[in-house]
């Protein structure tokens, strides 16, 4: 939709450390975090993202900058590099879904299908950050079966905005719910696999999940729900150099489906920025995925 609204938007980058955490307090509560009476009852803000500002989106599986504008429930997306000219625009309904078409013209490699983008409003689990993130699956099952993300984009940069409230149940004896026998499987955005997560307590267990490797990785939660992972084991390949922290946060579409995603980032700063996230875990949205996953003995 090349409205000439959305064209008349500033292509500068994202100046998001511009806003004062106030004034994207306001923002958040005043928009995102009722997202789902302000998508209803149409308010001047953008309808979905709760701001017309570029807003940069951490791209987990490119491990590049997006950069989202909106007017409304009218969007556009650009890369975040100005070297790349490429335009993406959408609407989203009122659930705030899209049908996504990246086949355009300077889109360097472009899925050869168009994908379905969900948008989820965030929440670690303390309460005390929120953040958006972008879900993309095939509803075609070309790349892969409707319900499992092939991709995440996470909001780059979100200063400490008042809690946002959501229907996850932030306070949980564990900071992941796994099946009582089983594992519950996400989909690593990075790598382009699975894994399998045991948790019990704030014990943390990790080992792969539908493919032929053995190993497996146990870390521990705090009280923050944010684990350090050393993925420096025998049997994984090309794991990263460092230990990374592991943040669960809690998600939730505008249409209701809730879940929880794990985001890693570097404390230490080799790899990138502390602030920037590397890549994320997500499960799938068929529920019988993981209802019928296998015993996480089965991997150990």
């Amino acid at each position: 939709m090349k409205s000439d609204t959305i064209r008349s938007l500033s292509l500068d980058l994202p100046k998001i450390e511009s806003h004062s955490g106030r004034q994207w307090g306001d923002l958040i509560i005043g928009c995102t975090a009722s997202a789902v009476v302000a998508v209803l009852q149409g308010g001047a803000c953008a309808a979905c993202i709760g701001q017309n500002d570029p807003t940069a989106f951490r791209d987990t599986h490119d491990g590049d900058l997006k950069v989202v504008e909106a007017v409304g429930f009218n969007f556009r997306i650009t890369s975040y590099n100005k070297s790349q000219t490429w335009e993406v625009y959408g609407v989203w309904d009122v659930n705030c879904v899209a049908t996504v078409d990246f086949n355009v013209p300077g889109k360097p490699n472009p899925p050869p299908v168009n994908l379905k983008m969900t948008m989820y409003v965030m929440q670690s689990t303390d309460e005390h950050l929120s953040r958006l993130g972008f879900e993309f699956t095939d509803p075609t099952s070309t790349l892969a079966p409707p319900t499992q993300p092939l991709n995440f984009w996470v909001l780059e940069k979100w200063p400490k905005p008042q809690p946002a409230r959501s229907t996850i149940d932030m306070k949980a004896k564990t900071c992941i719910d796994t099946p009582l026998f089983r594992s519950l499987v996400v989909n690593d955005m990075h790598d382009g696999d699975e894994k399998a997560l045991k948790v019990k307590g704030n014990a943390l267990h990790i080992t792969p999940y539908n493919n032929k490797q053995s190993w497996n990785v146990d870390a521990t939660f705090g009280d923050d729900c944010v684990a350090s992972v050393n993925f420096n084991v025998k049997g994984k390949p090309n794991p990263p150099p460092v230990p990374l922290d592991a943040q669960v946060w809690g998600m939730v579409s505008i249409a209701g489906l809730d879940k929880v995603a794990v985001l890693f980032s570097d404390p230490s700063g080799t790899i990138a920025s502390e602030h920037i996230t590397l890549n994320a875990w997500v499960p799938s949205n068929d529920k019988k995925v993981n209802a019928d996953a296998t015993p996480a003995s089965f991997h150990v």
